[in-house]
């Protein structure tokens, strides 16, 4: 169990899990200066994180004019771990990456008339090359002077063929097969176990949906989650023979070191968060680990150093291949997900299996995007929203006199942090559409957004004006089917934390 201190600001000082305690450090401007044994120099852009370091460890980010990380740097006891610097191209998207484990190769990457990573070469040699269909789905693979492996889709863009192994998915568009190993899931779309082989794995979840368990014949691994901040950061881990881990994270929640049995270990990642080099308090290499471009493991030196952060700081499973994020698991092998997205179409794209777009070089996707809000009036009422995007995650809770009952799941960003009091007005006619009004006073004062709804068509002109969505069955009735009318006077108060 965590228990934590925090100072007469409200933030968190400090924290302590079984024998282990860390304190933290801010400046007057309530940013983050010290984190345990580490301290942390800004003077990145907009006073980013430049200098990580402890008596003998060093993270040092570089940034361009756009405030882009353009390098990543690891030290320890004065010996280069790890080195990545990445170019731009014209469209902001990662066209060469230079990185030194020990030699140095350059990583050239080409992408499609839609985004997607089309061609990855190493030192001038094409090693991975995609392609997809009108609607996102990966057709065609091929790494090196290897095979190429195809891939075929139903309908509803869920896979049925990689190369010689079939893929099933129940009605509800979860894996259920893939080849011989099978998967189940619960009530709530949670994978609940995974029988590979000989071998079943178990996983447990909390209220909040977050992987708390894996249990195999070997025993049960806990996940726990500490950060009050990031509560779907992974803090530690306790390990099947009771061995505990504890994560430290940068401001961009890419890890970079870690804590077991006494001993500190460096943790060198990739721009997207997937760790490439372990090593020791002496500069020495412990791990190293080759992915491909969607994460699939190419190499990796020390099998038996258990690191459960994998790929785009994910939680990695060696038995299924699966990597967990937040409310999903993905498939590197298949390059998507097994599920299909939470929010259906209201991710503004059709494909609801695709990982980020086909794009892991430049995006990751610790969580899923979502947003679900609740308000019930009758008199005196109230109502919460949670959203969840790759940016972070902002809560909000609203109290007021008013009428009415609204339900609500949208893809919208984070909720500023702050407060607001504001009258609003609803009407909606069943899932054909609807009107309303909104004033409001708040930091930036007084201020009104009418709104309408017509069929797939949503105008907010604090959103960005016209919104068209897709009518997608269930997700359209979750998404507009929403009850009655509304009329209210609220307080409300929003936080919100970055990942």
């Amino acid at each position: 169990m965590f228990t934590y201190t925090y100072n007469n600001r409200f933030l968190l000082t400090g924290w302590q899990l079984d024998a282990i305690s860390q304190t933290l450090g801010y400046d007057a401007d309530g940013l983050l200066t010290s984190y345990g044994p580490y301290t942390i120099t800004r003077n990145g852009p907009g006073r980013t994180a430049s200098l990580l370091r402890d008596n003998v460890m060093t993270t040092t980010l570089g940034y361009d004019s756009l405030a882009r990380v353009i390098s990543r740097t690891h030290t320890a006891a004065g010996q280069p771990v790890y080195q990545v610097q990445l170019a731009y191209d014209n469209v902001g998207r990662i066209s060469t990456r230079t990185e030194t484990a020990g030699s140095t190769h350059v990583f050239t990457y080409t992408y499609d008339a839609d985004g997607r990573l089309s061609q990855v070469q190493r030192d001038g040699a094409v090693i991975e090359a995609y392609t997809y269909d009108l609607n996102g789905n990966r057709l065609s693979k091929q790494l090196n002077a290897g095979p190429i492996v195809t891939a075929t889709y139903d309908t509803q863009d869920r896979l049925l063929a990689l190369g010689n192994t079939a893929y099933q998915f129940d009605v509800d568009g979860y894996l259920k097969q893939r080849g011989s190993d099978t998967f189940r899931y619960s009530a709530r779309g949670e994978l609940i176990s995974a029988t590979v082989g000989a071998q079943t794995i178990t996983y447990a979840y909390d209220a909040l949906n977050r992987r708390v368990s894996r249990s195999d014949v070997n025993g049960t691994t806990q996940y726990l989650y500490g950060n009050p901040n990031n509560p779907f950061q992974v803090s530690a881990v306790r390990s099947a023979g009771g061995q505990l881990s504890v994560f430290y994270y940068d401001d961009n929640g890419l890890i970079f070191a870690l804590d077991r049995n006494g001993a500190r270990y460096t943790i060198a990642t990739d721009q997207v968060g997937s760790p490439r080099v372990v090593a020791d308090a002496a500069g020495q290499v412990v791990k190293a680990i080759e992915y491909d471009s969607f994460g699939n493991v190419v190499s990796d030196s020390a099998p038996g150093f258990d690191l459960p952060i994998g790929f785009a700081g994910g939680l990695s499973d060696a038995a299924t291949g699966l990597v967990r994020f937040g409310y999903r698991d993905y498939d590197p092998a298949a390059g998507r997900w097994t599920a299909r997205d939470p929010i259906f179409f209201g991710g503004q794209q059709a494909n609801l299996y695709v990982y980020v777009g086909n794009d892991p070089i430049n995006l990751r996707d610790p969580l899923g995007l979502w947003c679900i809000g609740v308000s019930l009036y009758e008199g005196i009422g109230g109502g919460v929203q949670t959203c969840i995007t790759s940016e972070g995650a902002s809560f909000c809770g609203e109290v007021g006199f008013g009428v009415g009952v609204n339900v609500g799941i949208d893809n919208g960003g984070l909720e500023p942090p702050g407060s607001e009091i504001g009258v609003e007005g609803k009407a909606v006619f069943g899932g054909v559409g609807g009107v309303g009004l909104n004033i409001k006073f708040d930091d930036c004062g007084l201020s009104y957004t009418p709104a309408g709804e017509l069929g797939p068509i949503t105008f907010d002109p604090s959103k960005g004006g016209l919104q068209p969505t897709i009518d997608g069955g269930p997700a359209w009735l979750l998404k507009n089917g929403k009850i009655s009318a509304q009329a209210k006077l609220y307080g409300k108060v929003c936080t919100q934390g970055k990942w």
